[in-house]
């Protein structure tokens, strides 16, 4: 069964079904990216906060990956990556952080191999890839 779960508000409202969206870019995009750029965070050093909020969010959930990602124009920054995967940064077209921008709901994938056109993606299909999203 696909699990795909948003949590509004204290309400957790399952959706059994998640499509591929016509568009990776929300609304906001203008003013969510004149903001990132306001943080100065992309193409920064590896951070000790950073990994330790990571670290506690993969103790949290009991998964053996954690990133901290920053999606930019046409790319992803993993200012975090407790994972095997050697990258600092992803095409936004292959990050799932490109997926969760799109709505204010936490977003949550329980398999998404169960997710067909997520299942190909070269970060879930790597032998080691991302099997479960929390954002």
């Amino acid at each position: 069964m696909l699990e795909f779960w948003h949590f509004r508000q204290k309400k957790f409202r399952p959706q059994m079904t998640y499509t591929k969206p016509t568009s990776y870019f929300p609304e906001n995009e203008a003013g969510r990216l004149e903001k990132l750029r306001e943080y100065q965070i992309l193409d920064t050093h590896i951070e000790d906060t950073f990994d330790k909020i990571a670290l506690l969010a993969l103790q949290i959930f009991n998964t053996p990956t954690a990133f901290i990602t920053f999606v930019d124009t046409d790319r992803v920054f993993l200012k975090s990556n407790l994972s095997q995967i050697p990258f600092t940064e992803v095409d936004r077209g292959e990050s799932l952080s490109s997926l969760t921008i799109l709505n204010d709901d936490v977003t949550y994938f329980n398999d998404i191999n169960d997710i067909p056109f997520l299942a190909d993606n070269s970060l879930v299909s790597l032998e080691a890839g991302v099997r479960k999203c929390i954002t």
